[in-house]
């Protein structure tokens, strides 16, 4: 699940360049915040990311970020959450929020209950 997901409207006259700009800023000022589930470990890891999460999570799994990493403790991490946000600041807070909740069952309704997801988004947003 993504939120704030750009939807494209319809236009009869075309694209105007305002929506252009639009759509351009959304795709360049997107960020994440991302959970990661490793089934072997039954471990999650929530990070947050201004690049493609599919590439994150590749070098989760290639232990890209060295040995003493938290997701170096295996590499069969799969994609469990992603949240989009318009800024990296706000996919921060969001990541640290779910830090401090310290709760296996806290991450897991997150997908759960999209109401939870929601409020959560909002709670951390400035």
């Amino acid at each position: 699940m993504t939120h704030n997901q750009v939807v494209p409207g319809s236009s009869p006259g075309g694209p105007t360049k305002t929506s252009t700009f639009v759509e351009v800023f959304y795709f360049y000022a997107m960020a994440y915040c991302y959970i990661l589930y490793s089934q072997s470990k039954d471990k999650y890891y929530v990070g947050a990311t201004q690049v493609a999460v599919e590439e994150r999570l590749d070098k989760h799994n290639q232990k890209f970020y060295g040995g003493q990493s938290f997701t170096s403790i295996t590499s069969d991490w799969e994609l469990f959450l992603t949240i989009q946000v318009k800024d990296f600041n706000h996919a921060l807070r969001i990541e640290k929020h779910i830090k401090r909740m310290k709760s296996k069952t806290f991450i897991q309704n997150l997908k759960k209950y999209p109401e939870l997801l929601e409020k959560t988004v909002a709670k951390t947003h400035t």
